[in-house]
């Protein structure tokens, strides 16, 4: 893979992704965000 030695910490910021999860908690509900994380699961295992 082009980014083997690439670690979570140097892809995402951790201001932003609070910031991020606290707005999405707002404009979603908890069984809407639910379904969002198993539809990003699904699709991650086609890569």
């Amino acid at each position: 893979m082009l980014y083997d030695d690439l670690s979570v910490q140097d892809v995402v910021d951790s201001e932003s992704a609070l910031e991020f999860r606290k707005e999405a908690t707002k404009l979603a509900t908890s069984s809407e965000l639910e379904n969002i994380g198993q539809k990003l699961e699904e699709k991650s295992h086609l890569f």
